[in-house]
């Protein structure tokens, strides 16, 4: 371990830098799983089922939205590596998003996604989380 750097700091120097063509590749995949999981929500009958269903749905929307967000970034060659950083990242350069996707992803990042994707609470909740990953799908390409 060299001096003064700890294993993030390890991590962030040698992390490969991701394209935007690689996040939005990812996102797609992410948001392909999750609404397979919400068409096979809606069709469940089993509660136990639909609960699984709905947590592997949440969470992969929440990684194809993240995804998107990182391939704007990406574009502009900015790179997060981190929730802290893509936060901050966010936050400094708002012109690239809508006001719309930034506000979600404020709700998202801090509340929604633990209480959805970890605890399987249903409700707006998910539906947030739903539409945070489809508007970001819609407006980054």
């Amino acid at each position: 371990n060299r001096k003064g750097l700890n294993t993030s700091s390890v991590y962030y120097v040698i992390q490969k830098k991701m394209d935007k063509k690689t996040h939005v590749l990812i996102a797609k995949e992410h948001l392909g799983i999750a609404e397979n999981m919400h068409l096979r929500l809606k069709q469940e009958k089993d509660n136990d089922v639909k609960v699984a269903c709905r947590t592997v749905a949440a969470q992969n929307y929440f990684y194809a939205g993240i995804n998107m967000l990182e391939a704007k970034l990406a574009e502009n060659e900015l790179h997060s590596y981190s929730h802290e950083n893509r936060a901050r990242l966010i936050l400094e350069n708002s012109g690239l998003f809508s006001k719309e996707l930034r506000e979600l992803f404020d709700l998202v990042d801090r509340n929604l996604r633990n209480a959805v994707a970890y605890r399987a609470q249903n409700g707006k909740k998910y539906e947030m989380l739903r539409k945070f990953a489809i508007l970001a799908s819609e407006e980054i390409r």
